[in-house]
């Protein structure tokens, strides 16, 4: 109806003496003037819409103000005519910085929130990030461990985001120790602790950082402080173990192997490589220590291969164990794999004795025995009493067919 009549925003907003009531109805036409009221609202105080707006785009980065002005002429009914303003106010109120043309956000540092907070609050929070535990902040403020984490958790909630906070996604990701942060960010330790306590450490370990684009100052001081070797263009730390399971991943990733023919090869290679570390004392030591190997499924005939437990998620191990839910009996793990081969193929589970070793290491079946391979009891009972059991309740029955009854069930 305004096309029609061609009556502006200008019209409207400038109609004192309600010329247009009439044309448009009482209805319409209240609604029409609250709207351009709130929407002038908005364009005389952007300011916080605009540093809103920068703090998403920026975070903890730096944009031109040629960048900025992109980027705001993207938003639909933004009154750019502010955006310079609103610049100029936001740094004036020491929100944001603009140095050489590039703009950011001014966040507060941690010593400034620390130096802001009650005494009680900025001593148990200066205490903590010193690297001091709950335990001895609450003796020293007559305090429980509990208390103490209750106040510091109360303290963050009133934390606003601060320039350390640029290394969180860092620390998430990457499981720091305070002297390669130090060398990293060049940071103290009140900031590596504030930010080990809020966010935690990461699991993934530094020698993944050589991934990241570094200096060469960095990538030194990566192999030379972790002790980091590249081998076959695989970058790894430079122990026993690790190095062992890189070459389990070459030689025996889908096929088992001997255990002394790997122990054998495994001398060799540590040979060649020169590093002074040494194999194992013997095949035995070598064996008991494959036989709970995070990166090892032990089979029958002393054959091992290479198997990443690491990979499996909680519900993978339940699926598996609940396996072990039977009656009281003497059993073979042979029992179980003939009966669940889908679940063998899911789990890359090649036989009865791979599936026994399984079962046996993660396990946590109270009356669960395992026996020698591929064997085990559940409940309380031995061998001979389970055999002898068996007999009592099936006599008369020939030899043949009592043996054919417990391969079948048991």
């Amino acid at each position: 109806k305004c096309l029609d009549l061609k009556i502006s925003l200008d019209d409207l907003r400038n109609d004192d003496s309600n010329k247009y009531i009439n044309l448009l109805g009482v209805s319409t036409y209240s609604k029409i003037k609250m709207g351009i009221r709130k929407l002038d609202e908005r364009i005389l105080d952007t300011k916080n819409f605009t540093f809103n707006c920068l703090s998403k785009l920026l975070k903890f980065s730096k944009k031109s103000i040629d960048e900025i002005k992109n980027y705001f002429l993207s938003l639909e009914e933004y009154p750019y005519d502010n955006l310079m303003p609103d610049l100029e106010a936001l740094k004036t109120d020491g929100l944001i910085s603009i140095i050489d043309d590039q703009v950011s956000i001014s966040y507060s540092t941690l010593e400034e929130v620390l130096g802001s907070l009650r005494d009680e609050l900025k001593l148990i929070m200066s205490e903590k990030f010193q690297g001091k535990s709950l335990e001895q902040i609450g003796k020293m403020l007559n305090n429980t461990r509990e208390s103490v984490r209750q106040k510091i958790e109360l303290g963050f909630a009133g934390f606003p985001t601060l320039k350390e906070d640029c290394y969180k996604d860092a620390f998430l990701k990457y499981n720091w120790d305070y002297e390669s942060f130090n060398f990293f960010f060049h940071e103290n330790k009140t900031v590596y602790e504030y930010l080990k306590y809020r966010y935690g450490c990461g699991k993934t370990g530094l020698y993944a950082l050589l991934s990241e684009k570094l200096t060469p100052e960095q990538r030194e001081y990566l192999f030379t402080h972790h002790n980091l070797i590249n081998i076959d263009d695989t970058i790894l730390s430079a122990k026993r173990d690790t190095i062992l399971k890189h070459l389990m991943c070459d030689i025996c990733k889908d096929k088992p192997i001997k255990t002394q023919e790997l122990f054998d090869a495994f001398s060799e290679y540590l040979a060649k490589l020169d590093l002074g570390i040494e194999n194992w004392k013997n095949v035995h030591v070598f064996s008991n220590y494959l036989d709970s190997c995070p990166f090892a499924i032990c089979g029958g005939n002393d054959e091992v291969r290479y198997y990443s437990f690491a990979r499996l998620s909680d519900i993978d191990i339940f699926n598996i164990t609940s396996l072990l839910q039977l009656p009281d009996g003497y059993y073979s793990a042979q029992i179980l794999f003939k009966y669940n081969q889908v679940m063998m193929k899911k789990y890359n589970i090649q036989n009865e004795y791979e599936l026994h070793n399984f079962l046996r290491r993660m396990d946590n079946h109270e009356n669960v025995t395992f026996k020698k391979m591929p064997n085990f009891i559940t409940g309380n009972i031995s061998r001979d009493d389970f055999t002898y059991e068996k007999i009592v309740r099936l006599a008369p029955i020939s030899n043949e067919d009592f043996l054919k009854y417990l391969e079948d069930n048991y």
